[in-house]
């Protein structure tokens, strides 16, 4: 799902001649699980939050990498955003004044499949820019599964 996300927003990027910019964001799950009940200290956290932030650095990297495969006909940014998506994208997107957001859309059934996921829907509602959805490739939309 990211390498069509990625594909796609980098495609309409060459067409309208945009930056890209490919931003993760993430945060340490359980940190404080760890840091209550493991006994982790805040130096294991800090080390442990170093690690995972360079490890999704290299994978984001690697992805966009291999995904554009050396076409730089337009400038690609990565940005990682240590903190919760619900806080920390809203804010990116109104300081960095970006015009479309492309998210991906996981498949749900039912009544509530014709439309998109939850998170997609709560993105919709909450951010100032144009969103692009995408389904899965292998998603079948109910309404086409009932025609058929």
């Amino acid at each position: 799902m990211c390498e069509k996300i990625i594909k796609s927003a980098y495609e309409l990027c060459k067409i309208t001649d945009s930056e890209l910019i490919l931003c993760h964001i993430w945060e340490l799950e359980s940190e404080g699980f760890l840091r209550k009940w493991s006994g982790y200290t805040d130096t294991d956290i800090n080390q442990l939050t170093s690690k995972m932030r360079s490890e999704r650095i290299r994978k984001i990297d690697s992805l966009a990498n291999r995904l554009i495969e050396g076409d730089q006909s337009i400038k690609v940014r990565i940005e990682l955003i240590q903190g919760q998506a619900k806080e920390r994208l809203t804010e990116f997107i109104r300081h960095e004044s970006i015009d479309v957001t492309f998210l991906g859309s996981m498949s749900r059934t039912g009544i509530a499949g014709y439309l998109m996921g939850n998170k997609a829907e709560y993105w919709l509602n909450e951010l100032s820019a144009t969103v692009v959805t995408l389904k899965p490739d292998e998603f079948v939309s109910p309404i086409m599964s009932v025609t058929r």
